[in-house]
């Protein structure tokens, strides 16, 4: 919590026994860890009312609408490329290649590229 080292412990256990004696060094512990107890719940209960606060102000609906936005537009643009895709393949398929050896390549290319734009989506 504190990122304390083994020997700062150790200094500051031989600092506490020095000041307040062996008889009342126990007591003294048990004291500190409770006040540390009380200081660490506390700041849990700050913590979860401003994390309640951020909640009640929409954030988690401003977030939503957010998203549901960008998937929105990622949709669009998803149409819009197959759309691209199939001018291109279709471009590809309309253009008569001079030998019949390259037309069966040419076919197997845009059915590859066909396929593959099938696989993105």
């Amino acid at each position: 919590m504190f990122d304390m080292s083994f020997l700062e412990l150790v200094v500051v256990a031989i600092v506490g026994l020095l000041v307040v004696g062996p008889e009342r060094l126990p007591q003294a512990t048990r004291t500190g860890l409770l006040y540390a107890g009380k200081i660490k719940n506390e700041f849990k209960k700050i913590r979860y009312q401003i994390e309640k606060e951020l909640d009640d102000e929409g954030f988690s609906t401003l977030k939503s609408d957010a998203t549901s936005s960008i998937e929105g537009d990622l949709s669009i643009l998803k149409k819009n490329w197959h759309k691209e895709i199939e001018a291109v393949s279709s471009k590809i398929q309309a253009d008569e290649p001079p030998n019949k050896e390259a037309s069966e390549t040419d076919n197997d290319t845009s059915e590859n590229l066909h396929s593959k734009t099938h696989e993105i989506q």
